[in-house]
């Protein structure tokens, strides 16, 4: 009793994936595009049948495709990735010269190496009229 019943689920399984598939396979009718690479109708009115053969061939060759977006994608997680690590690397510059400022001997070296050394920014008077940070 149980074969003849698994059999006959088997072939109804079978049936309605071969049905689904050909359900599938019709055309879908509905709505056509106005225009576009999908649309293969007559030219609208006032379009004679080259250009908008033309037209076609144009846009099916040169269409811009919004569904490819892994490009996209990719540009911007490199971008992200370098402004996070600039950020990171900015945050870290600035906990080193907060040490910096802090070290007695460092300032004793800037101040004898640069006479307008500033020890509350840490930075000196350069001959070109900037401030620059001591190193």
């Amino acid at each position: 009793m149980r074969k003849p019943l698994a059999a006959a689920l088997v072939a109804v399984m079978v049936a309605s994936t071969g049905l689904a598939s050909l359900a599938e396979a019709q055309p879908r009718y509905g709505p056509q595009p106005r225009y576009g690479p999908g649309y293969r109708g007559p030219p609208p009115p006032g379009w004679g049948a080259r250009e908008w053969r033309y037209r076609q061939d144009y846009t099916r060759r040169h269409h811009r495709r919004d569904d490819d977006n892994s490009s996209t994608a990719i540009i911007a997680g490199v971008l992200g990735f370098a402004l996070g690590a600039a950020i990171a690397g900015s945050a870290s510059q600035k906990q080193a010269a907060e040490a910096k400022r802090n070290d007695s001997d460092w300032i004793a070296y800037c101040s004898r190496k640069y006479r307008s050394f500033d020890p509350a920014s840490g930075t000196y008077l350069g001959y070109d009229g900037l401030r620059h940070y001591c190193q």
